[in-house]
């Protein structure tokens, strides 16, 4: 989550500039600073970290989309073994 806030809000860049004393051209690049709220985050592997950073996106308002191939072969095996 850190990593996607850092790019919508182009905090390398900024820092780079304000550093180096460019001021001037810092404000130029805040312009436009994205928003992240209602984007869409695909999610790849829904372990343990996958649904902690969905749950997280999701406080930040952003939609979002798993896949794990291996949740939909747990999910049969369990449901086969309950009939």
């Amino acid at each position: 989550m850190a990593l996607l806030l850092a790019c919508a809000k182009k905090v390398k860049i900024l820092d780079s500039l304000v550093r180096q004393g460019r001021w001037a051209e810092a404000k130029k690049v805040q312009k436009p600073m994205g928003s992240i709220y209602g984007q869409t985050l695909g999610i790849i592997g829904c372990g343990a970290i996958g649904r902690m950073t969905a749950r997280k996106a999701q406080a930040f308002g952003l939609k979002v989309f798993g896949y794990d191939p291996y949740v939909e072969k747990w999910l049969a095996r369990r449901t086969a073994l309950r009939w």
